[in-house]
Parts: C-alpha cells; sequence; structure tokens
C-alpha cells in the first residue's frame, strides 16, 4: 500500500491559495509553496460580476484578524479613451471589484489558513520550489531549505514558471 502524502501546490497566488482553501475544507491536507506570498503587483485584483456571484466571500471581504473590510474598490462605470482623445464613457451593467493585489492575496491566504474543522489542513511554506520530481509512488519537492513529498501536486505558478515545461 502507497503511504498517503498531503497534496502539494507550487504557487500562492489566487488560483493556488484559492484550490489551497478548497482542499482544506474538503479535508485534505495541503503544503502550499511560494516564495512571495501576498505581494503588489500592477494587475490581477479585478473581479467581473460573475466572479463575485461564483465566489461571494470575496463581495464581503473582511479581514480575519479584526473583522474590518477589505479595501477594495467597486467600479460602476467606464471611460475610453481613443490615442486622439475621443473619449466615450459609459455604466456597467453590473459592477467589478478592483482589490490590489496584496489585500486580495493576504485575504486568500488567510482563508487558506483557516480552511479547517479546528485540524490546520493547510501548511504554507514561504519557501521556492527548485525541483520537482516523482519518486516511486509520490512526489518529491526541494527547495533549498527542504525536502517535502506529496501524493499529488498542483502547479498554480505564473506563465513564466520554469516547472511550465
Amino acid at each position: 500500500m502507497t503511504a498517503q502524502y498531503p497534496i502539494a501546490i507550487v504557487g500562492g497566488g489566487p488560483a493556488g491559495s484559492l484550490a489551497a482553501s478548497q482542499l482544506g475544507m474538503a479535508g485534505r491536507e495541503v503544503l502550499l509553496f511560494d516564495e512571495k506570498l501576498a505581494w503588489e503587483k500592477p494587475c490581477g485584483g479585478g473581479h467581473t460580476h460573475r466572479a463575485l456571484q461564483q465566489y461571494p466571500f470575496l463581495a464581503e471581504a473582511t479581514d480575519y484578524d479584526n473583522g474590518d473590510p477589505v479595501e477594495h474598490n467597486p467600479v460602476d462605470d467606464c471611460e475610453l479613451i481613443s490615442p486622439p482623445g475621443q473619449r466615450v464613457r459609459f455604466r456597467l451593467q453590473y459592477p467589478v471589484a478592483i482589490f490590489s493585489r496584496l489585500a486580495l492575496n493576504g485575504l486568500l491566504l488567510e482563508r487558506a489558513r483557516r480552511a479547517s474543522d479546528g485540524k490546520p489542513r493547510v501548511d504554507i511554506h514561504n519557501e521556492r520550489v527548485t525541483r520537482i520530481a516523482r519518486t516511486g509512488g509520490h512526489w518529491q519537492l526541494l527547495t533549498p531549505q527542504h525536502e517535502y513529498r506529496a501524493s499529488y501536486v498542483i502547479l498554480a505558478a505564473a506563465a513564466r514558471n520554469s516547472f511550465r515545461a
């Protein structure tokens, strides 16, 4: 019989954090790896009406520690400006929500951290995975600090990640 190891997720951005929280809430043990964790970047914090319907916790986002609302900007209208300066402004049928990436990642990582029934299920590692290899009936993940084993690996890292190949 093969030993049961956690599920490893490489990439702690929105996709990896959301996958970790879903798996943790389903009772699975998860190792989440990201060398940056919550960081700011100029894109990636916008959510459409459908995303807010699918994940209502985003629309109602509050800080887990103090209950304050997580800062986000609802956008109800849009203005497009052409290169010669012509403008058109219109009201959106459904608003979108724009989060700073730092706030969004922090919210999703904390949600993953708390995804349990009192027992920690998601173990978050601020480490860079440098090697992934299939060994016997499990996966081996190496970081500069440690070696980990996993039954499954989810790659949720950015498009330029070296593991894509």
